[in-house]
């Protein structure tokens, strides 16, 4: 029985580090945007800072203290448009929800639902 709780628990890291590389990249793509786009801060800037406090939040799972600060694949999305990332950041929004319902431990499910906040207030600026 031990085997099967701790390859739940590996899926769920798993889950959780796959978010959490997705909240990277759609920093990274808003800060691209932002880079491209006149009078960036007055168009990006909050959106910007939502998706990083979304990342910094989920980053203090315990389920990822192993998960690397940048990982792997969080290249800028090409081609990105207020529309794509406001449905990219809505998949990341209900995702997080389902996390945390599945997180057995206190502080992962503090860690999905506060990024879930920040992913709620990114949608909505997006919109």
């Amino acid at each position: 029985m031990p085997t099967n709780s701790t390859s739940s628990e590996s899926a769920f890291t798993e889950v959780l580090a796959e978010i959490y590389r997705r909240l990277v990249q759609l920093e990274r793509t808003i800060g691209a945007l932002a880079d491209a786009t006149e009078d960036a801060f007055i168009s990006w800037g909050f959106p910007q800072a939502d998706a990083a406090n979304a990342r910094d939040a989920l980053r203090m799972a315990s389920s990822l203290t192993d998960t690397a600060l940048v990982p792997p694949d969080t290249d800028p999305i090409a081609d990105a448009t207020a529309d794509s990332l406001a449905d990219l950041t809505r998949d990341l929004h209900r995702e997080l929800i389902t996390a945390s319902e599945k997180a057995s431990d206190a502080v992962d499910k503090l860690a999905c639902l506060t990024a879930a906040l920040h992913t709620g207030r990114l949608l909505e600026s997006l919109r």
